[in-house]
């Protein structure tokens, strides 16, 4: 079995023929692929599908994620841009609170922005080697970095709303 995360592009009359579960194009659900002999089918959310139906409805989120980073600039000849250029043109620490809880932000503001989130404890510079380290493992197709629901310490998510006023 693969567990990954699958974005839902379009809704077809399958999808809108589940009663218990409602899908939304654009919402991000975790998928597990199960082969059985030459058959594999998909369950996405608890509700399973053939290959054609999954195929028409659902799209690898580390894809996406991998476009968004190559939208943003963060990737130059299909590869991630150094650490340097990473620091000095992407990546910009914003501090909230007393406890000095961070969040670096990457990218465009309100355009194609990622934000990794951090608890208390890194320093400005150890939060800009963490996030980095967290994209190139993304790029690379390691989405156990990404995190589309929580802020867990270190969890990145990818933003057209720019920065938050606080966490």
């Amino acid at each position: 079995m693969n567990t990954e995360l699958v974005k839902c592009i379009k809704l077809n009359k399958t999808l809108q023929a589940v009663q218990s579960t409602t899908f939304e194009e654009g919402k991000v659900y975790r998928h597990i692929a199960i082969t059985e002999g030459k058959e594999t089918q998909h369950m996405v959310y608890g509700v399973v599908f053939d290959e054609d139906n999954y195929n028409e409805c659902f799209v690898d989120y580390a894809i996406e994620i991998q476009k968004k980073m190559a939208d943003t600039g963060l990737v130059e000849n299909g590869k991630v841009i150094s650490k340097s250029k990473f620091a000095k043109e992407y990546a910009s620490v914003h501090i909230f609170g007393r406890q000095g809880k961070k969040i670096v932000s990457i990218g465009k503001p309100k355009d194609s922005m990622f934000l990794c989130y951090f608890k208390q404890g890194a320093t400005k510079k150890d939060a800009i080697d963490i996030a980095y380290r967290q994209f190139v493992d993304i790029y690379e197709g390691y989405i156990h970095s990404f995190n589309y629901m929580s802020h867990e310490n270190g969890f990145v998510r990818w933003t057209d709303r720019g920065t938050p006023l606080g966490f």
